[in-house]
Protein backbone atom coordinates (compact mmCIF):
# COMPACT_ATOMS: atom_id res chain seq x y z
CA UNK A 1 0.00 0.00 0.00
CA UNK A 2 2.57 2.11 0.94
CA UNK A 3 4.33 1.63 -2.76
CA UNK A 4 0.95 2.42 -4.56
CA UNK A 5 1.14 5.90 -2.39
CA UNK A 6 4.78 6.22 -3.12
CA UNK A 7 4.01 6.21 -6.85
CA UNK A 8 0.67 7.94 -7.16
CA UNK A 9 2.34 11.25 -5.48
CA UNK A 10 5.45 10.46 -7.18
CA UNK A 11 2.79 10.47 -10.44
CA UNK A 12 1.05 13.50 -9.19
CA UNK A 13 4.50 15.70 -8.63
CA UNK A 14 6.36 14.24 -12.05
CA UNK A 15 2.49 15.61 -13.99
CA UNK A 16 2.78 19.25 -11.96
CA UNK A 17 6.45 20.01 -12.65
CA UNK A 18 6.36 19.17 -16.24
CA UNK A 19 6.66 21.45 -19.29
CA UNK A 20 3.48 21.52 -20.97
CA UNK A 21 3.41 23.70 -24.09
CA UNK A 22 0.35 22.36 -26.33
CA UNK A 23 1.74 20.87 -29.17
CA UNK A 24 4.11 23.86 -30.13
CA UNK A 25 5.41 21.81 -33.53
CA UNK A 26 1.95 20.91 -35.04
CA UNK A 27 2.39 20.27 -38.70
CA UNK A 28 0.80 23.05 -40.89
CA UNK A 29 -2.93 21.29 -42.49
CA UNK A 30 -4.65 24.22 -43.97
CA UNK A 31 -4.57 27.52 -46.23
CA UNK A 32 -5.11 30.74 -44.80
CA UNK A 33 -5.11 34.08 -46.73
CA UNK A 34 -3.80 37.46 -45.26
CA UNK A 35 -5.92 40.45 -47.08
CA UNK A 36 -5.17 43.91 -46.72
CA UNK A 37 -8.07 45.69 -44.40
CA UNK A 38 -8.63 48.76 -46.54
CA UNK A 39 -8.12 47.50 -49.79
CA UNK A 40 -8.93 43.54 -49.66
CA UNK A 41 -5.75 42.81 -51.77
CA UNK A 42 -3.25 39.87 -50.79
CA UNK A 43 -0.92 41.05 -48.19
CA UNK A 44 2.99 39.58 -48.73
CA UNK A 45 5.45 38.62 -45.86
CA UNK A 46 3.09 39.08 -43.10
CA UNK A 47 4.15 36.71 -40.35
CA UNK A 48 1.72 34.68 -37.99
CA UNK A 49 2.49 32.59 -35.04
CA UNK A 50 0.25 31.47 -31.95
CA UNK A 51 1.16 30.60 -28.40
CA UNK A 52 0.86 28.44 -25.61
CA UNK A 53 1.86 28.73 -22.11
CA UNK A 54 5.21 26.82 -20.53
CA UNK A 55 5.35 25.72 -17.01
CA UNK A 56 8.36 25.02 -16.37
CA UNK A 57 8.14 24.87 -12.49
CA UNK A 58 5.05 23.69 -10.78
CA UNK A 59 3.73 27.23 -10.37
CA UNK A 60 5.48 29.79 -12.36
CA UNK A 61 4.62 30.13 -16.46
CA UNK A 62 5.43 31.82 -19.27
CA UNK A 63 4.15 32.55 -22.82
CA UNK A 64 5.76 30.34 -25.47
CA UNK A 65 5.42 31.63 -29.90
CA UNK A 66 5.67 28.88 -32.14
CA UNK A 67 7.04 28.93 -35.37
CA UNK A 68 6.70 31.77 -37.88
CA UNK A 69 4.34 31.46 -40.88
CA UNK A 70 4.86 34.30 -43.35
CA UNK A 71 2.14 35.23 -46.33
CA UNK A 72 3.39 34.43 -49.83
CA UNK A 73 3.11 37.18 -52.88
CA UNK A 74 -0.44 35.22 -53.11
CA UNK A 75 -1.04 36.36 -49.63
CA UNK A 76 -1.45 32.40 -48.62
CA UNK A 77 0.10 30.77 -46.42
CA UNK A 78 0.35 26.92 -44.32
CA UNK A 79 -0.93 26.77 -40.97
CA UNK A 80 -1.66 24.29 -38.58
CA UNK A 81 -5.30 23.88 -37.62
CA UNK A 82 -7.14 24.71 -34.21
CA UNK A 83 -4.96 27.25 -33.15
CA UNK A 84 -5.77 31.34 -32.65
CA UNK A 85 -2.94 32.78 -34.90
CA UNK A 86 -2.21 36.64 -34.65
CA UNK A 87 0.32 38.89 -36.65
CA UNK A 88 3.48 40.14 -35.53
CA UNK A 89 6.07 42.72 -36.33
CA UNK A 90 4.74 45.58 -38.32
CA UNK A 91 1.27 44.09 -38.76
CA UNK A 92 -1.98 43.68 -36.69
CA UNK A 93 -5.05 41.83 -36.86
CA UNK A 94 -7.73 44.09 -37.77
CA UNK A 95 -10.07 43.56 -35.15
CA UNK A 96 -13.06 45.62 -37.00
CA UNK A 97 -13.33 43.95 -39.73
CA UNK A 98 -13.42 40.50 -37.09
CA UNK A 99 -13.75 41.36 -34.00
CA UNK A 100 -13.36 37.56 -32.47
CA UNK A 101 -11.83 35.71 -35.37
CA UNK A 102 -12.12 31.72 -34.43
CA UNK A 103 -9.46 29.60 -34.56
CA UNK A 104 -9.94 28.00 -37.97
CA UNK A 105 -10.92 31.46 -40.02
CA UNK A 106 -10.22 30.93 -43.22
CA UNK A 107 -9.04 34.63 -44.11
CA UNK A 108 -7.00 37.18 -42.01
CA UNK A 109 -7.96 41.07 -42.76
CA UNK A 110 -4.48 42.92 -41.35
CA UNK A 111 -3.50 46.53 -40.78
CA UNK A 112 0.30 47.99 -40.46
CA UNK A 113 0.18 49.14 -37.14
CA UNK A 114 0.51 53.21 -38.08
CA UNK A 115 -2.56 52.49 -39.81
CA UNK A 116 -4.72 50.16 -36.76
CA UNK A 117 -3.36 53.31 -34.22
CA UNK A 118 -4.70 56.36 -36.63
CA UNK A 119 -7.68 54.03 -37.00
CA UNK A 120 -8.14 54.15 -33.42
CA UNK A 121 -7.44 57.98 -33.09
CA UNK A 122 -10.57 58.49 -35.26
CA UNK A 123 -12.33 56.16 -33.49
CA UNK A 124 -11.82 58.06 -29.99
CA UNK A 125 -12.14 61.08 -31.60
CA UNK A 126 -15.66 59.88 -33.08
CA UNK A 127 -16.77 58.90 -29.83
CA UNK A 128 -15.96 61.70 -27.39
CA UNK A 129 -18.34 63.85 -29.79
Amino acid sequence: MAKILFLAALLILVNGCQIYTGNMNKAPTRWVTVLDADTGSPVEGVALVYSHIKKPYFIVSTVVMSRTYISGSDGRTYVPRNEHLQATGRYVIDHFRHPYPSKNTDVYYVRTLDSHMKLMDEQLKHEDK
